[in-house]
């Protein structure tokens, strides 16, 4: 198994999600998880979390062509 996973955090308040509301009244913006790993040499699969206003999950199938990249 060959992988990698990312947390990370997007100021921007325009992007599908949303921004969060803040205590002051302000708003932030999102937080999210994004992971892949390769099951075989090429085939894998592929996840995206991420949390703001509104929440969004995703969940692919990945080829890699040319084997791990």
């Amino acid at each position: 198994l060959r992988g990698e996973a990312v947390l990370f955090y997007d100021h921007r308040k325009d992007g599908l999600v949303g921004g969060l509301r803040g205590r002051g009244g302000g708003m932030i913006g999102s937080f999210g998880l994004r992971g892949r790993v390769l099951l075989t040499e090429r085939w894998g699969v592929a996840a995206e979390a991420q949390a703001g206003g509104a929440l969004m999950g995703r969940l692919a199938l990945v080829y890699a062509v040319g084997g791990d990249t």
